[in-house]
């Protein structure tokens, strides 16, 4: 692929869901460099953050995360923002922020993994264990009980105290990701019309609860979003 056609293409910025990190990241990120310009947000405290600091608060992250936008989209270039579980929530957040300030907005959003109706206060470790049903997988990995797991309370504790919820108004069209046999959510229906009044289409993949992380027809769906907006 030539640098022009590249260039053509809307870079495709990816938030973690929580406890995630770039080398949960690392396949998907690497297929969708392959069509076009993309990147991972790390937060800190995380993968190859780990030794900065953890963030105080839910804002400090969002901010981060808009300052990471602005630094990749310079020159004007198009960009799409995706994010699951947590990520939708900061890709949400970040929308605001960025309207706010009078900054380029993404061509298109997708959120993942996520109940708009589900009550912050109800995200919580012993909750999203409960309800994981690889939770039999996550036991046997060590790397879950001596890291994993930690960061994940982290982050699931931030958001829970920030209260945050979708609520920005987006000025481009939405997909909404979800697994069609998600053990944490159930069956979600949603009318997205109201954040997403230009539109949006739904997607239901094959499996549990979906993290963009490895799923192959997650991969191609955003290329083919992508292809949209060259």
């Amino acid at each position: 692929m030539s640098d022009t056609e590249n260039f053509k293409r809307s870079v495709v910025i990816l938030a973690p869901h929580a406890g995630g990190d770039s080398i949960a990241y690392a396949w998907l990120l690497k297929r969708l460099k392959d069509d076009g310009e993309a990147y991972f947000f790390e937060i800190a405290g995380h993968g190859r953050r780990l030794e900065e600091a953890y963030p105080k608060s839910y804002e400090e992250i969002v901010m981060d995360f808009v300052d990471f936008i602005r630094k990749k989209t310079e020159g004007d270039k198009n960009y799409i923002i995706a994010g699951d579980s947590m990520g939708a929530y900061l890709c949400d957040s970040a929308y605001g922020k960025i309207k706010a300030m009078g900054g380029k907005l993404p061509v298109h959003v997708i959120y993942g993994a996520i109940d708009p109706k589900l009550e912050i206060n109800e995200l919580s470790i012993k909750n999203i264990e409960k309800h994981n049903s690889n939770m039999d997988l996550l036991d046997r990995d060590n790397s879950y009980c001596r890291y994993l797991k930690d960061i994940l309370e982290k982050d699931a504790e931030l958001l829970r105290k920030s209260e945050t919820w979708l609520s920005s108004i987006l000025e481009c069209e939405m997909s909404f990701f979800m697994g069609k046999n998600d053990s944490l959510l159930g069956d979600v229906r949603y009318d997205w019309s109201g954040l997403a009044p230009k539109g949006y289409r739904e997607y239901l993949f094959d499996g549990e609860h979906l993290f963009m992380t490895s799923n192959k027809n997650v991969a191609e769906t955003i290329i083919r979003i992508r292809s949209r907006y060259e």
